[in-house]
């Protein structure tokens, strides 16, 4: 995901996952 809320920031993990697809 290129926008990243704060709540996403929290989540590090979650993110990486998104960019993974």
């Amino acid at each position: 995901t290129v926008t990243v809320p704060k709540a996403e920031v929290k989540k590090p993990e979650v993110k990486a996952i998104e960019i993974s697809g």
